[in-house]
């Protein structure tokens, strides 16, 4: 299933599914999500956020509103492919 929104262009090297239901290889160099999801900061990112301070959690200033769609593109590569019910 395909979702929706925009996705990553692939191009003649990248991975098909096969048609036999099976799963793709386990891939063990899994690097994480890029730039485009995540935007780390070396200073304060957002008012009061630090380890320290009355907030706790800077990460959340790191993200946009299409960092969840973005890291949705970025892992579909490595997820499982859904089990079908139908009898072969």
């Amino acid at each position: 299933m395909r979702r929706s929104y925009s996705q990553a262009h692939k191009g003649p090297s990248a991975p098909k599914p096969s048609a036999s239901g099976s799963p793709a290889p386990a891939t063990s160099n899994v690097t994480g999500l890029t730039s485009a999801c995540v935007k780390p900061t070396a200073s304060p990112v957002g008012p009061g956020a630090s380890a320290n301070g009355q907030y706790k959690v800077p990460e959340y200033y790191c993200f946009n509103r299409f960092s969840f769609s973005e890291a949705e593109v970025e892992m579909a590569k490595y997820r499982c492919p859904q089990p079908s019910a139908l009898k072969k």
